[in-house]
Parts: structure tokens; C-alpha cells; sequence
């Protein structure tokens, strides 16, 4: 794909060259999620009524975890604490949330060669207001931020392996795969 000044030149194939390109992703990349997020799901930011699977996590902490690790979520009590985000705040959850979806943006972007902002755009739109992000911000509020981060786990897992079929290069199939 041509890069922006015509050249010819791959937009993520120069690591020098490519970084101005690559960190003018980042930020459309974030920016167009955070904007999306707000319009999509700006209500569940605002509002601190407790909803569906909220209740049984705000009233009984212990519970919840036990009921997480029993449904095969046994990283959830360790995300929770490391992120700090056992308390029930959404607009937190939702900050949060919305970083890790830009992150995920700005690989599925730089893995297909997406550039332009339409395009980035666009992306944003379709992992930020999908109905499984919608049912997810509207009832189980708690576990937004921990969802979106598998989301971002799985698309890192997709780009690192990408990275490293670029140049067979070993370093990109750790879980370090943001150079």
C-alpha cells in the first residue's frame, strides 16, 4: 500500500521511516474508538444504576471471582486486581475498555495496511459498536474492561504471529508484539 506521500513505500514495512506513519495510527486509531465508544456507549459511562450480572459482583466480591474461575475465567481475579478495577465504576471500565479496543484497532489496522482515517473509522466502528461490545458494556458492566482486554489478546495473538511471517523473526511470537 502507498503511503501517504506517494512514494511507494509499505506504511509499516520501515521501522524508522514508518514510525510518524505508525504512531499517526495509534492515535486515529484511539481517537476514532474513543469517539465511537462515547456515542455508542456513552449512557453506560454516565449512569450508576446496577444492572443484570452487576448486582451479584457488587454485592458479594469473594462469589464473583469463584464465579468467574468456575466459568474458565481464572486470569479475571488477577486482571481485577492488577488493573484495579474491582469497584464498580463505569466510567472507568469504560476508559479503560476503550483503551484496549483502540490498541486492538491499531493492529487489525496496521495488519491489513489500513491507513486511511475512513478506514480507521470505520474499524473503530465495527469493533466498538457491534452488539457483542453493546451487550456486554449494557450487562455485565464489571467485566467490560476485562473482556476487551482478551479482545486485544487475541488480535495480538493474530498480529504477532503476522509480524513474524513478515520476516521470520522469533521476538515477534512473544506476547510483546507492540514495537
Amino acid at each position: 500500500m502507498y503511503g501517504q506521500n506517494g512514494a511507494g513505500q509499505e506504511a509499516g514495512s520501515d521501522f524508522s521511516g514508518g514510525r510518524k506513519e505508525r504512531s499517526l495510527l495509534v492515535r486515529r486509531s484511539l481517537i476514532f474508538t474513543f469517539l465511537l465508544g462515547f456515542f455508542a456507549h456513552g449512557f453506560m459511562l454516565t449512569h450508576i444504576s446496577i444492572s443484570h450480572d452487576a448486582l451479584f459482583d457488587f454485592y458479594d466480591a469473594l462469589s464473583a471471582h469463584q464465579h468467574q474461575i468456575e466459568l474458565g475465567r481464572v486470569l479475571e481475579p488477577l486482571y481485577r486486581s492488577l488493573t484495579d478495577s474491582g469497584l464498580l465504576m463505569p466510567w472507568s471500565q469504560g476508559i479503560i475498555a476503550f483503551f484496549w479496543l483502540g490498541l486492538a484497532v491499531f493492529c487489525v489496522c496496521d495488519m491489513f495496511d489500513l491507513s486511511c482515517p475512513t478506514e480507521i473509522f470505520l474499524t473503530a466502528g465495527i469493533m466498538t459498536v457491534n452488539i457483542s461490545v453493546t451487550a456486554v458494556a449494557a450487562a455485565y458492566t464489571p467485566w467490560l474492561s476485562a473482556d476487551m482486554f482478551a479482545l486485544l489478546l487475541a488480535v495480538a495473538g493474530a498480529y504477532s504471529w503476522y509480524l513474524y511471517g513478515k520476516d521470520h523473526s522469533k521476538k515477534y511470537l512473544f506476547p510483546v508484539c507492540f514495537r
